[in-house]
């Protein structure tokens, strides 16, 4: 039997058993412990159906009840979750002397970040203040599946970069804070310890005088920096697992976290939330300033991160995390294409709930 040359699993002990988990495939096997000692070989490191004929693993590792995922979420959680022993409790000047003198040292660490190589420098306009009733934005914002192959001012997308990821706060008033100015940086979200991990890929798709391509966004500069020229709007079909609905969308913004600035500054696993928990403040800005200029958004998490680690040459800390679609489009949620395929199909209440049924059915033999 020729065994598989794979590495990408991790060994846990539960319940008395070593179970494996392949990351890559996510599913997970109680690990005979007298054959553990073929891990050790690295010409023999092997997965799934390949340990199975081997010997090496029994039985699929069962889920637990009170856990709906597989065995790996668990670790995760378990791994980042700061315990009571771990805790330093700091008061008054105390915890401002240990953070300054932290923010200080590593101000200009953090942001020494090298910009991807690029073709061509575009300098983008000044960016206009948007004025727009709050309430009437929320109403407004929806999801939409079809958007009209139609071109964005140049404008407008700086106005959305601008806002979202630009250095929105031009200084502060209060002269005691001109302080935290010099500790820190200021984009229209709020970013845990001032880091601002997220970078923003920009793929043009129909922008006024943009050339169709990758695009990063240098916010210190408010300019576009281009990577690559290239029409993608076919490729992210696979990208995207058959999610065709950014198609003809003007421009998408994917959001990228750099892990190595959160951990500059904390050092517990539980900040790998962090840029998680920023990038929903982001990209929800953006959503809201497209509908300030009358345009519309998808955005979808799912798709293949091996693919934008490619093409964009990310490093092992750089995790893309969001991916937004703007552009006009149909302001209903689906829009009359896909109602008209569903109709094709024998759409109706019945069928949803069939469907629902269905995979309810598969989910339980999984």
């Amino acid at each position: 039997m020729k065994l598989r040359l794979l590495n990408n699993f991790y060994v846990m002990y539960k319940d008395n058993s070593f179970v494996l988990t392949n990351t890559q495939t996510h599913k997970s096997y109680i690990l005979d412990s007298e054959k553990m000692a073929v891990l050790a070989n690295p010409d023999l490191a092997v997965l799934d159906d390949d340990f199975v004929e081997a010997g090496i693993v029994g039985q699929a590792f069962v889920k637990e009840s009170d856990w709906p995922f597989a065995p790996i979420s668990k670790l995760f959680l378990e791994s980042i979750s700061i315990k009571e022993n771990e805790t330093e409790t700091l008061v008054g000047r105390e915890f401002w002397e240990n953070y300054l003198g932290v923010c200080s040292e590593i101000l200009n660490k953090i942001h020494e970040t090298k910009l991807p190589d690029c073709l061509q420098q575009i300098d983008l306009p000044v960016a206009n203040e948007m004025h727009y009733d709050f309430h009437t934005l929320l109403k407004k914002r929806r999801t939409i599946r079809e958007f009209y192959n139609q071109t964005v001012s140049l404008q407008y997308l700086t106005d959305i970069l601008y806002t979202t990821f630009g250095e929105f706060h031009d200084g502060f008033e209060e002269k005691y804070l001109d302080v935290e100015k010099t500790l820190s940086w200021r984009r229209s979200s709020p970013s845990a310890g001032g880091l601002h991990p997220i970078d923003a890929y920009v793929f043009v798709h129909n922008v006024e005088g943009l050339s169709q391509g990758l695009y990063f966004y240098d916010c210190r500069a408010n300019n576009l920096r281009l990577i690559k020229l290239k029409d993608y709007e076919k490729q992210f079909l696979d990208v995207f697992m058959g999610q065709y609905f950014y198609q003809n969308a003007a421009f998408h913004i994917l959001t990228v976290g750099n892990l190595k600035t959160v951990a500059a500054k904390y050092a517990h696993s539980r900040a790998f939330l962090f840029p998680y928990i920023e990038n929903g403040h982001l990209v929800q800005t953006a959503w809201l300033s497209a509908v300030a200029f009358g345009l519309k958004g998808w955005m979808t998490c799912a798709f293949s991160d091996e693919f934008f680690v490619k093409e964009l040459g990310l490093e092992n800390s750089q995790v893309p995390i969001s991916f937004l679609s703007v552009g006009y489009g149909c302001d209903q949620s689906l829009g009359p294409k896909i109602n008209k395929e569903l109709e094709e199909i024998g759409y109706s209440r019945d069928f949803v709930a069939a469907m629902a049924m269905k995979m309810a059915c598969r989910e339980k033999v999984k």
